[in-house]
């Protein structure tokens, strides 16, 4: 067995959690609410995609920010500039759908429910520890958030940030 082979077959071959659909094959989860297992593979594919999202964005940035950084006055300056772009949409990206948030909050919300799915298997759960884990994960996931720094305009017509705001 190769070790790229040993990597997926033990479920950790970059996977921020493990894909768990054959461990709770015919257990007492799988016959007594099947559709939290659904929603457990749901949010682990959900919560790999993010952490991938997060991880690519991440290097994208660190990537271009160096490289437009360390070639001025060696190439063009419309490389500079497509850099320098690439870099600043990779890193507003990041921040203004705050993947790492939502990435951790799913990983979380994946736990939670795994947690309660392992102590009904093992008798120590019923049904409605599983289900209140289901909608506690629900409510830790949240939906899709943006942020961006949002401007007022006072009556006088002058622009303040409002995270400046506390200076004055």
């Amino acid at each position: 067995m190769s070790i790229s082979n040993w990597f997926k077959s033990n479920n950790i071959f970059l996977r921020p959690v493990p894909d768990l659909s054959n461990t709770y094959k015919e257990t007492r989860i799988a016959k007594e609410l099947p559709e939290m297992l659904i929603h457990l593979k749901l949010w682990g594919n959900n919560a790999q995609i993010l952490w991938v999202y997060h991880i690519l964005l991440g290097i994208l940035a660190t990537f271009f920010t160096i490289l437009s950084a360390s070639l001025i006055d060696v190439i063009d300056n419309i490389y500079i500039k497509i850099f320098s772009i690439i870099a600043a949409i990779s890193i507003s990206l990041l921040a203004a759908f705050s993947l790492g948030i939502k990435s951790n909050n799913v990983r979380a919300a994946w736990r939670k429910l795994n947690t309660a799915i392992i102590k009904f298997n093992a008798n120590l759960a019923d049904k409605k520890a599983v289900i209140q884990a289901y909608e506690d994960g629900e409510a830790l996931i949240g939906g899709v958030s943006y942020s961006s720094d949002q401007i007022e305009k006072p009556e006088n017509g002058q622009t303040k940030n409002p995270s400046n705001s506390n200076l004055q």
